[in-house]
């Protein structure tokens, strides 16, 4: 009986050590899983709203509302580490969204410009967004209008002016911060009242709902660290797989080498590509962005390289531009049929390749 106690020793301790785990941090995980699914639908209802037709100037105003309805809840709840991100974050996104709502931005109105669609949303959902900004720093529930409030912008933005613009451009650091202002409020909400008397199980053994908000707070600090980091990751993931060189892209270009990276899907497959800039230029001495080595007239801009005479100089450069034969180069036949006038590029001096050569003087197109 004593070998077996003994056999049942071990089980025991890493029983009571899972339960000692769960006991203290059971709680703390339930909470940050349950915040990370609002953040999720919210998320997901948030892009919805940006790709509809319909004005996302309510939703805006109704995250304002919402921010005050909710406005009870302090930055004193949080601890220092989350509580630096979300006001850090909200205050650059205010800043963005002020130099937005005052600037020139093309392809919508602001609050100085009334031309362009959807000046509801524009113009006076950029008011709501920088009330809500500066409240942010005050209230953590002021945020999510701010942040949804940019998101919706720049998603709406590239609709109507249609410049493609990259999401994780911003996205990584909204957000951060989105899901960090999220989870405050559905933190406080789970542990507060009567609500926590009905959920005491999430508690477990801490000695108390401080105890247990810190430690939530703890875990979605390390959330929004690590989504950062995933967000360089895949960063370093995509310029692997730039270009024709895939996996190897980073090994043959410097770090220092400018580069435009894109994405293409046509819906059933996708691929990464990119343009690399070289580190010299060729020469163009008349910037008309044709190189002076293949340029038919370096002198004068001539993007579209006309040559009417086909005598290899552009008409730019010709003073008889338009003076000469208005067909292709012409080829004599050696044995006196005529001229061959090449109009496919594939004729040699005593022959006919194709059927869109013509022999000239007879006046017939060959077969």
């Amino acid at each position: 009986m004593s070998q077996e106690l003994a056999a049942l020793a071990p089980y025991r301790t890493s029983r009571s050590g899972f339960d000692a785990f769960i006991g203290e941090w059971g709680g703390p995980i339930v909470l940050v899983l349950v915040s990370l699914a609002v953040f999720i639908v919210a998320k997901a209802g948030l892009l919805w709203t940006a790709a509809q037709s319909f004005s996302p100037f309510w939703l805006v105003l109704a995250t304002f509302i919402f921010g005050v309805a909710t406005s009870s809840v302090r930055y004193t709840v949080l601890s220092a580490a989350p509580r630096i991100i979300l006001r850090a974050i909200a205050m650059m996104v205010l800043f963005q969204v002020a130099c937005e709502a005052f600037g020139a931005v093309y392809g919508a109105p602001n609050l100085l410009f009334s031309e362009g669609p959807d000046l509801l949303f524009f113009r006076y959902g950029a008011m709501i967004a920088l009330v809500a900004g500066v409240l942010s720093w005050f209230r953590p529930s002021f945020a999510i209008c701010l942040l949804m409030h940019y998101v919706l912008f720049r998603e709406r933005i590239s609709h109507n002016a249609l410049i493609p613009i990259v999401r994780t451009d911003y996205m990584s650091m909204t957000d951060i911060a989105l899901f960090t202002a999220i989870s405050v409020l559905v933190v406080v909400a789970l542990t507060r009242g009567k609500l926590m008397d009905r959920l005491g199980v999430l508690q477990g053994s801490l000695p108390d709902v401080a105890t247990l908000r810190d430690k939530a707070w703890m875990l979605i600090w390390g959330v929004g660290v690590g989504a950062h980091l995933g967000n360089y990751f895949w960063s370093g993931i995509a310029k692997f797989q730039a270009g024709e060189w895939t996996w190897t892209w980073l090994l043959k270009n410097p770090t220092q080498t400018a580069i435009v990276t894109a994405y293409y899907t046509d819906g059933r497959s996708s691929r990464a590509f990119t343009y690399t800039r070289p580190a010299s230029l060729p020469a163009d001495g008349d910037h008309d962005g044709i190189p002076d080595g293949a340029d038919n007239c370096p002198v004068n801009a001539n993007a579209d390289q006309a040559d009417s005479d086909y005598d290899g100089q552009g008409d730019a450069c010709d003073a008889g531009a338009g003076s000469g034969p208005s067909t292709a180069p012409q080829l004599c036949d050696p044995f006196g049929v005529g001229c061959i006038s090449d109009l496919d590029g594939g004729v040699t001096q005593g022959a006919v390749d194709t059927a869109y050569d013509t022999v000239k003087g007879a006046g017939v197109p060959l077969p």
